[in-house]
């Protein structure tokens, strides 16, 4: 006996009933978008894996918003010979002291001082592969400070 129009024979479904040819067209469209959601995925994925960036340092100066950001990093390695940005800590007979400082390309230099004790307790995380920002309060306090530690920061050199 044959097989009714639209129905398979030899593929079976739930309960041993015959599956029809479109619900195994349905099936193959939800494998192919399966496979090619995953393999995108990857393919992101694997886009992302060894990312890298250049952080240079930026200083703005201007009167009611100074700040400076950058990698320690990309600021070693740079090509010219002026740009700079980290921090000093000290401590001597009047107490512990820390303090940041940055210049840009252009020349531009801003620094500050730390001074709550959440700054204190940031400032040993910042290293040579770290990037820095902060900004000047208006008594040249560190009104922020952020320490961000990523693996696409250029490492010192």
């Amino acid at each position: 006996m044959a097989a009714p129009e639209g129905v398979s024979t030899g593929t079976r479904g739930a309960m041993g009933a015959p599956r029809r040819q479109h619900e195994r067209n349905a099936d193959m469209k939800r494998t192919a978008w399966f496979v090619a959601t995953v393999a995108g995925a990857m393919a992101a994925s694997a886009a992302w894996a060894g990312f890298k960036s250049t952080e240079v340092v930026y200083v703005s100066t201007t009167p009611r918003s100074q700040f400076a950001w950058g990698s320690l990093g990309s600021a070693r390695s740079s090509s010219d010979s002026v740009q700079y940005i980290g921090c000093r800590a000290w401590s001597g007979w009047s107490g512990s002291h820390a303090y940041c400082f940055a210049r840009d390309a252009s020349g531009r230099a801003v620094s500050c001082f730390l001074v709550t004790e959440s700054q204190y307790r940031l400032f040993p995380s910042l290293n040579g592969d770290s990037e820095l920002f902060f900004s000047v309060g208006p008594e040249g306090e560190c009104s922020d400070f952020e320490v961000t530690n990523a693996s696409d920061f250029e490492p010192k050199q």
